[in-house]
């Protein structure tokens, strides 16, 4: 399957700004938040000299470094930001950093491939979102999902789907919480149907067609993404099930009641 639209490579750093923190700091802050990744790294490095919240500049400075890695592939960003994480002190951090801190150690095993170590730290980083908001969550649970999807892909098949039933467990529980959460949404129905219940993938999505307003920002994205998931996978997947003299017809007749259903709910 095709990488969702939904995900987002990259937390929002905490826009609060102390007053005592230095003005290199600060605009260190705003420039990652800009995007402007280049500025962030050089006005954390000038935040770091002045060694006034030195554990707090080095962690934008990681963070902007893996967003750069991410975009250019420079292999010395990733190996900068790896450097760098191992001198920060947790016990330094506010709450909120320490949190930003473990997407920092996630997103640096994942981009270092190393996608389960990356969903135990993202895991953990999950347990400490709770003041985030909800648009953060659902960033840093996409995140967990897609480092599980890749680590599955080189297990074995019982390991694999024990893997995908772990992450239709949590998209269950995540949307009893926040019913129109996109990614948990589109993550029930892809982890249903790797882990071979394609039926209940049928029926994940239909209820995420439902269930996310389509003016919710993502909502047509993942739209696109469940089309494909069930005419490219689920459809082929159901009418396998049938003798294969009958797949041709049993695949047309489940794609036409997907269609009537996506226009019912148009």
């Amino acid at each position: 399957m095709r990488i969702p639209a939904t995900v987002i490579f990259a937390l929002v750093m905490g826009a609060a700004v102390h007053a005592a923190e230095p003005p290199a700091l600060v605009r260190a802050r705003n420039a990652y938040n800009a995007a402007n990744y280049d500025q962030a790294i050089a006005l954390a490095e000038e935040a770091l000299k002045q060694k006034t919240d030195a554990d707090v500049a080095a962690l934008i400075g990681v963070r902007a470094r893996l967003e750069r890695f991410r975009l250019g592939g420079n292999e010395a960003d990733l190996a900068g930001a790896h450097s760098t994480l191992r001198a920060i002190a947790r016990q330094r951090l506010k709450p909120r950093e320490q949190a930003e801190l473990l997407v920092a150690q996630g997103l640096t095993l994942y981009l270092s491939q190393s996608y389960g170590g990356a969903a135990e730290i993202f895991d953990s980083a999950l347990a400490r979102m709770g003041a985030l908001g909800l648009a953060d969550r659902d960033r840093l649970l996409e995140w967990w999902a897609l480092a599980l999807d890749r680590e599955a892909q080189a297990l074995t098949p019982e390991r694999r789907r024990a893997t995908y039933e772990r992450i239709a467990g949590r998209m269950e529980q995540e949307l009893r919480e926040n019913p129109a959460s996109v990614p948990a949404n589109f993550w029930l129905a892809s982890a249903c149907r790797n882990a071979g219940d394609v039926d209940r993938a049928w029926d994940a999505a239909m209820a995420a067609w439902v269930r996310v307003p389509i003016d919710l920002p993502g909502a047509q994205a993942l739209r696109q993404d469940l089309d494909r998931l069930i005419v490219e996978g689920v459809v082929p997947e159901r009418s396998r099930q049938q003798p294969r003299p009958e797949w041709e017809t049993v695949a047309t007749g489940l794609k036409n009641r997907w269609d009537d259903f996506k226009r019912e709910w148009e």
